[in-house]
């Protein structure tokens, strides 16, 4: 089989880059991210959809920053 000539080229975006470098720390966060932003919101709001749509982007948020934290201070690392 013969791939596509644009398989495995490097993207021209340096956003699509980074997020490319930092997937897989943020595979990893992405999930205990998710469970407290989910505890907070079911402690401190009233259930309504302004506060549901606050809580997903601040857990989106949070695993992004936590992701490239992890990635940085220990994926990237060479033991």
């Amino acid at each position: 089989t013969t791939l596509h000539p644009e398989f495995g080229r490097r993207p021209d975006s340096a956003l699509l880059a980074w997020l490319g470098r930092i997937s897989y720390s943020v595979f990893l966060v992405h999930f205990p991210v998710c469970l407290v932003a989910n505890a907070l919101y079911a402690r401190f709001t009233d259930g309504g959809n302004g506060a549901a749509l606050a809580a997903m982007i601040a857990a989106w948020g949070g695993s992004l920053l936590l992701g490239t934290v992890f990635h940085r201070y220990v994926e990237a690392r060479r033991w």
